[in-house]
């Protein structure tokens, strides 16, 4: 994300190459900054150069796995919203599958809101949003939140005795 961010700012301010360099290095923080002084100004000759050496050490490559993992593993724990959850798995299915989230196809979509529904944590929940088919995490999301309101309208209007009747 920030490499992204960086990109842009740097057409904005249509900066050349020279520029994003000594942007970038200035830009760098704890760890990142680190490679500086590892490889000396003088070991950094360009804007692309740099850019690599900051993907070979904190590029998705080698997270990808880490990122699958904790997406397969995530599990709504009490008091985490719908809303919460879903914003997990859309960042962990970016993480997991890089380049895919711009296409957003079918494939992806379903394989996200399978995710969504197995973390739910509620398989009753999980089953009635899946009859409804949903096409997208979003409209998944959207059909979890409002049977879980539902459901807790129903619980708070159930009838309950009057203390007289205790």
């Amino acid at each position: 994300v920030f490499l992204t961010q960086f990109e842009m700012v740097a057409e904005y301010n249509t900066w050349d190459d020279q520029a994003r360099k000594a942007q970038l290095v200035c830009s760098l923080k704890r760890e990142a900054e680190q490679l500086i002084w590892e490889r000396g100004s003088r070991g950094i000759t360009t804007w692309q150069a740099l850019v690599e050496l900051l993907r070979q050490r904190y590029g998705n490559d080698h997270m990808v796995w880490l990122n699958k993992r904790r997406l397969g593993q995530l599990q709504r724990r009490r008091g985490d919203s719908i809303k919460a959850l879903a914003h997990q798995v859309r960042k962990l299915m970016i993480l997991s599958y890089p380049g895919e989230c711009e296409n957003l196809t079918r494939m992806f979509e379903h394989v996200a809101i399978d995710h969504f529904l197995r973390a739910l944590n509620h398989p009753c929940l999980a089953g009635r949003v899946k009859e409804r088919e949903p096409e997208t995490l979003d409209s998944a999301e959207e059909i979890a939140c409002r049977l879980e309101a539902a459901q807790c309208f129903a619980d708070r209007s159930e009838i309950r005795p009057t203390p007289e009747e205790v």
